[in-house]
């Protein structure tokens, strides 16, 4: 990122690429959790998908997308965390938690942000002792 844009670099031509413009430049965006922004009003978060090959004689990496995505939730305040999880973390706003997901696409959790219905939940997240014991912190 810089002021003039977006850049990705494109494995194919071996070259920089613009992707677009800067969404961050000249904003109150803050990073609160990895890949998710907040400037107080509104959530803006990445997420992004793999596509590979589906033929028998081709499984390869065939493209990988990033996409920038706002939440599109009545926002109210600060966000508070609520504590860690195994590679994530849970988020309330309001009344209203929230799961924010630090493994990426490559680890089968398909999505970012995941709301969570309810606190029994939000609890067993951050206290699983199984995911601590046999995974790590």
């Amino acid at each position: 990122m810089s002021e003039k844009g977006i850049f990705y670099f494109d494995s194919e031509e071996k070259i920089v690429k613009r992707a677009g413009d800067n969404i961050f430049l000249n904003t109150n965006f803050k990073e609160i959790a990895p890949l998710v922004f907040s400037d107080g009003l509104q959530i803006i978060y990445l997420d992004g998908i793999e596509r590979w090959g589906n033929s028998r004689t081709d499984k390869s990496l065939q493209s990988r997308t990033t996409y920038t995505y706002k939440l599109d939730e009545d926002i109210k305040g600060n966000w508070k965390k609520i504590g860690n999880t195994y590679k994530g973390s849970v988020w309330k706003n309001n009344n209203q938690l929230y799961y924010f997901d630090e493994l990426g696409h490559n680890q089968l959790i398909q999505h970012t942000i995941y709301k969570i219905n309810n606190d029994e939940l939000a609890e067993k997240l951050i206290n699983d002792k199984y995911c601590e014991e046999n995974f790590g912190s």
